[in-house]
């Protein structure tokens, strides 16, 4: 034990060595278990100061003060968030900058809309992230003589068997759809079920390479970042090469689909990964749009599943996308910072959007693609733009000087209205410029989002230096706004801030009487005990009659530490039967 570490881990023994694989979670249940401590909060207070924040078990927070209460013996905030936590599954197909703000949300006080962020609320493959462990696993720790423990790989959403024992993981009933939401557990076989109602063969080799996707991805380097453009042009590349892509550069829907449904099949098994396709059509719909730089981020599970539709294995993609680095890179998608602003498009839109890129690739004109697809040309073009795919313009309105001085105007990041005032045109010739044009919309947005970065980071620093002892609250309720902003984009910077602000006068509430409230509060239980027993009698008094009955009662309920009276009151009052009694109660127990 570092000599730094907290007084709060000083009444029990302190574990300062991870185990093989390990989560944050599986250590911090283990330190439940050997202080034996009575309450959850006990032991979340202990090691990250709070009673509930930092006990999620797949994305917690309050990782800072957990290195500062534990002296760093376990490792930096980021040595573990990157080997310890669930994060370094999704980060590679995020941008740097939601990088950034997912690592400062964990190290912070509360991960906030982080989930929503990371793209896991919109992609139907749930995001609760169910504990797992395998039998084998379990035996061999205890084994060993130790407690069972849990491993990162096995929480991975890719992770459905154990790639030691290649055996299915039993999932925990414990921390699912908030069931002990805040319970510190270890493996158990007692509250341990199936993955499903009917597992699936383990032996199957989807789900082998299923879990090595998800190992590789962990094992990208710290700050590593799937380039967009190269990624679709891996996965169109292959899709010729099987056939699956014309000679003119068509996607061949029907073969495409078939394809996708077929390899996918299997894993739909698992309740978790039913939304991956369940016929060609959806196929289409889910992975037609990965062939091109997509709009939106995409879960893992799609990727993962498209690398072995397409590759069979990582380590064949995984060469080809080397291998692809002659792709030039538009500095627009390059480590972009702007938020995520579009919807994810409906299946049916995706599936005309395909149709409508592989009809320009072979040569027919965007007017009359659209008019295929039944769109129009506008949209087309739009759709073309959002793909990289450059077409043939015939300027009506916006000569060729005007459009440009426009497109400067753009990505500069002004607004669509001061241009079209300024070069005398509407807004919706602004606008149809910054859909049609490659890269422009991203430029704009990505502008827009440094505008509002330096403005709100401007403000806050306004306000903090008028206020020179004003503390991180005061300042987040003197600019509400302000704060939400830079809470949701720009949080590293923001948690840097906090700690320049002075800290919050701390008070131990001394001035209450907890005495003349103790007797109060037991006067209030005993009196309540008499009502309510003579209503009932002879059922039982129960805690939730008791607060009804005194609706400032329940708050206190965490305090009766500091209340012996009204808990011996609450004791009594919940054995009672006759009214009787309720009376003998309230006389022993009346200030």
């Amino acid at each position: 034990m570092t000599k730094h570490t907290s007084r709060a881990l000083f009444d029990a023994p302190f574990i300062d060595e991870w185990r093989d694989d390990e989560t944050l979670f599986s250590l911090a249940s283990r330190q439940h278990v050997i202080s034996c401590r009575a309450l959850a909060s006990d032991t979340c207070r202990a090691l990250f100061g709070h009673a509930q924040l930092g006990s999620a078990h797949d994305l917690p927070s309050c990782l800072d003060k957990f290195v500062e209460r534990t002296g760093g013996a376990l490792g930096s905030a980021e040595s573990v968030i990157r080997h310890r936590t669930l994060l370094p599954f999704y980060l590679p197909y995020r941008s740097e900058g939601v990088a950034r703000n997912a690592c400062a949300a964990m190290r912070g006080a509360g991960i906030g809309p982080l989930k929503g962020q990371l793209g896991m609320l919109a992609t139907r493959f749930r995001a609760h992230h169910p504990l797992k462990a395998c039998s084998d696993c379990m035996a061999q720790d205890q084994a060993v003589g130790g407690t069972p423990h849990w491993r990162l790989v096995h929480q991975l959403p890719s992770t459905w068997i154990c790639p030691r024992h290649h055996q299915m993981l039993l999932r925990s009933t414990v921390k699912a759809t908030g069931v002990g939401r805040f319970l510190w557990h270890l493996p158990d076989l007692k509250s341990m079920v199936p993955v499903s109602e009917r597992p699936p063969e383990a032996a199957h080799p989807i789900w082998r390479q299923l879990v090595t996707c998800g190992e590789q991805v962990l094992a990208l380097p710290n700050g590593f970042h799937f380039d967009d453009v190269r990624l679709a042009s891996t996965y169109r590349s292959a899709a010729a090469e099987q056939g699956l892509i014309s000679s003119i550069g068509r996607l061949c829907t029907a073969t495409f689909g078939e394809a996708l449904a077929t390899a996918v099949a299997p894993l739909r098994a698992i309740p978790e990964l039913s939304a991956l396709p369940s016929c060609p059509e959806e196929a289409i719909a889910q992975f037609a749009r990965l062939l091109r730089p997509p709009r939106t981020g995409t879960h893992p599970l799609r990727h993962f599943a498209m690398v072995i539709a397409l590759f069979g294995t990582w380590e064949s993609f995984w060469a080809a996308y080397c291998a692809d680095s002659k792709i030039a890179v538009p500095h627009h998608i390059r480590g972009s910072s702007a938020p995520d602003l579009a919807n994810m498009a409906s299946a049916k839109v995706d599936a005309r959007r395909a149709e409508l890129l592989n009809r320009i690739d072979a040569g027919m004109s965007v007017t009359a693609a659209a008019a295929f697809v039944g769109i129009a040309t506008g949209t087309a073009m739009a759709w073309a733009a959002q793909a990289a795919v450059r077409v043939d313009r015939r300027p009506k309105l916006l000569k060729p000087d005007v459009r440009k001085q426009v497109i400067r105007a753009l990505r500069r990041g002004v607004d669509k209205a001061v241009i079209a005032e300024s070069c005398g045109i509407s807004i919706q010739t602004v606008t149809n410029t910054l859909r049609t044009e490659i890269g422009l919309a991203d430029a704009w947005r990505g502008a827009r989002f440094t505008q509002a970065m330096r403005r709100a980071r401007a403000d806050w620093a306004a306000i903090a230096a008028r206020n020179p002892h004003a503390t991180y609250t005061d300042i987040r309720r003197m600019a509400p706004a302000t704060f939400a902003w830079l809470y949701r984009n720009d949080r590293a910077w923001l948690e840097v801030q906090a700690k320049k602000q002075p800290p919050a006068p701390r008070s131990n509430h001394s001035r209450v009487d907890w005495d003349a409230r103790d007797r109060d509060y037991a006067g209030q239980v005993a009196r309540a005990c008499l009502l309510i027993a003579a209503k009932t009698a002879p059922k039982r008094v129960t805690i939730g009659a008791l607060c009804q009955a005194v609706p400032d009662l329940k708050p206190l309920l965490s305090k009766l530490d500091r209340m012996p009276l009204t808990g011996a009151a609450l004791k009594q009052a919940t054995r009672r039967r006759r009214t009787d009694e309720g009376h003998q109660l309230v006389m022993t127990n009346s200030p």
